[in-house]
């Protein structure tokens, strides 16, 4: 059960990531098309403060969205390093220990040290995804606010 968790959660970090990715691609493409969309308009605002400072609001929203879109994505690693009582199945704690602790703690591995390490790890993965899904909300309501600038800044010029 746990192991199937696990893998579940695995699948949701890939999730992410690849939302992540379109994220960044589409506030890459919107901030190009925002700078360039200002220089192609600017002669014909003539100042209209308006205009200028939705175009400057888009542009903000879309920044702190690939901000918040990069904290997503960035990997969670939790913080462990212990020989003794470490854990076999996280990456960053087998490659903080020697092999020889390795092979320690496997020779020592009982079912119910192994049902803990999957239970921990469980834990530790599913507070990771709270944490990156939060990220992406955020990043999600500030691409939302970017479209919404752009809207008003198209009413704006075509009226």
């Amino acid at each position: 059960m746990l192991k199937h968790s696990i893998d579940r959660y695995d699948h949701y970090f890939d999730s992410i990531n690849n939302k992540g990715n379109l994220f960044l691609t589409l506030n890459t493409f919107l901030l190009g098309g925002i700078i360039t969309g200002y220089y192609s308009i600017k002669d014909n605002i003539n100042g209209e403060i308006d205009v200028i400072f939705f175009v400057w609001i888009a542009l903000i929203l879309c920044l702190l969205s690939i901000g918040t879109t990069l904290l997503a994505i960035i990997p969670y690693i939790s913080k462990q390093a212990d020989c003794v009582s470490g854990s076999v199945l996280n990456f960053n704690n087998v490659a903080n220990i020697s092999l020889g602790s390795l092979k320690r703690m496997y020779e020592d591995l009982t079912e119910d040290k192994k049902y803990e390490d999957y239970l921990e790890q469980s834990h530790l993965l599913a507070k990771g995804l709270q944490k990156k899904f939060s990220y992406l909300k955020i990043a999600t309501c500030l691409l939302g606010g970017c479209f919404t600038c752009i809207i008003i800044i198209g009413i704006k010029i075509f009226n």
